[in-house]
């Protein structure tokens, strides 16, 4: 990958698919205790680390975007923090990051994301 930080991992391809492979080995390793899935602040520490190692303008499949679609990029990362601390439960942490999310993101995005709009006609 551009940032290098899965040079040693084996490749996962159509033609290769590893993951779905050891998908069931995999589940059975995390029930038992002896392997973690990637999810909470460790996930977000690997989505940083990705961000400084190859920012999203330098990205070879990013950089192809507008700066409105990078836009977008930077709202889901900010979503995605802000899930995070949210679950965790550190609202005025998690804050920012929503607020960010809400001015970065197209209209309605708000409304699609609320639990409301199964309520709403």
């Amino acid at each position: 990958t551009a940032s290098g930080l899965f040079a040693d991992a084996p490749l996962n391809t159509d033609n290769h698919p590893l993951i779905e492979y050891l998908a069931p080995q995999t589940h059975r390793q995390v029930e038992a205790g002896d392997r973690r899935f990637l999810v909470g602040h460790d996930r977000e520490q690997l989505y940083a680390h990705l961000r400084q190692a190859t920012p999203p303008e330098a990205d070879p499949y990013l950089a192809q975007l507008t700066p409105a679609q990078l836009a977008y990029v930077q709202a889901g990362h900010s979503y995605s923090r802000f899930a995070q601390l949210n679950h965790a439960r550190l609202v005025d942490a998690a804050e920012p990051f929503w607020l960010d999310f809400e001015a970065l993101s197209p209209p309605g995005t708000r409304t699609a994301l609320s639990p409301a709009r199964y309520l709403l006609p």
